[in-house]
């Protein structure tokens, strides 16, 4: 997906990921050529985040400041904001997150979790 549509901002949660998935899904952004900014986010260690980030700053790419988990609505918006991520067009400006959500100009993609080993896919 980020290949075909080079999104502007891609979130990496990373709460459920082990510890080598984390870096693992930064190098895949970077081998595919990413352009856009990288905004990781979770319930990790501070000390953790700002080491991941510069991890990926590393791999050329750009890196917004780690967020803790809970995300808020708000921040995510000042987030799309300070990128200049909201379309500036008389149709369009001034957009909220709401708005650009019903318009599906977010994408929210889910990668499932699913051990060959045991068969087990995460759900109860």
């Amino acid at each position: 997906m980020v290949e075909d549509q080079n999104p502007d901002i891609v979130f990496v949660y990373l709460n459920s990921a082990l510890p080598h998935e984390r870096i693992r899904s930064l190098w895949a952004l970077s081998e595919c050529g990413y352009s856009g900014a990288v905004q990781i986010f979770g319930r990790c260690e501070p000390k953790f985040l700002e080491s991941l980030n510069t991890d990926g700053a590393d791999c050329a790419l750009t890196m917004l400041p780690p967020l803790q988990k809970p995300v808020k609505a708000e921040r995510i918006h000042q987030i799309i904001q300070d990128q200049k991520l909201i379309v500036t067009a008389a149709s369009t400006a001034g957009m909220s997150l709401s708005n650009a959500l019903l318009r599906n100009l977010v994408t929210f993609l889910y990668q499932p979790k699913f051990d060959l080993k045991t068969q087990y896919d995460g759900r109860i």
